[in-house]
């Protein structure tokens, strides 16, 4: 997908919690600041947000989320991660890219190891890079 500079400084995430195909909870981050890459200002070390590459442009989000979830519902629940840019003037943002965390019947790959890793460390902030697909 081709995205302008202009409409990378719209840039969220849209976060949902899923229990088997229902959307149970729903949280969007803070709109992302642009920063092009030929700016000197002082940028947020890359260890401290994670940063998202779009034609030139970096849009950075270092917000965390908390979704209470019992034992039981584990396997049957998944967490999706939606790029998202605001678009002024129509009715509906569009996508831009997602993710997807979850047991093995919703995640493959990265989005698996991450929930599993978060699932068997519960007290503990886990965090991964991943790739953003369509």
């Amino acid at each position: 997908m081709e995205m302008s500079r202009e409409s990378a400084s719209g840039l969220y995430c849209k976060i949902s919690l899923t229990q088997h195909t229902k959307v149970i909870k729903t949280k969007k981050t803070e709109v992302a600041h642009n920063h092009h890459h030929h700016q000197k200002s002082n940028p947020t070390p890359p260890q401290v947000c994670e940063v998202l590459m779009f034609i030139g442009c970096r849009a950075s989000f270092n917000e965390s989320f908390n979704f209470k979830l019992g034992a039981e519902l584990l396997d049957t629940a998944s967490v999706s991660i939606q790029l998202t840019y605001a678009q002024p003037g129509y009715n509906k943002d569009q996508q831009a890219g997602r993710i997807v965390l979850g047991s093995f019947m919703f995640a493959r790959g990265k989005g698996l190891d991450h929930w599993t890793e978060m699932v068997s460390k519960q007290k503990e902030q886990i965090q991964y890079w991943h790739a953003v697909s369509e």
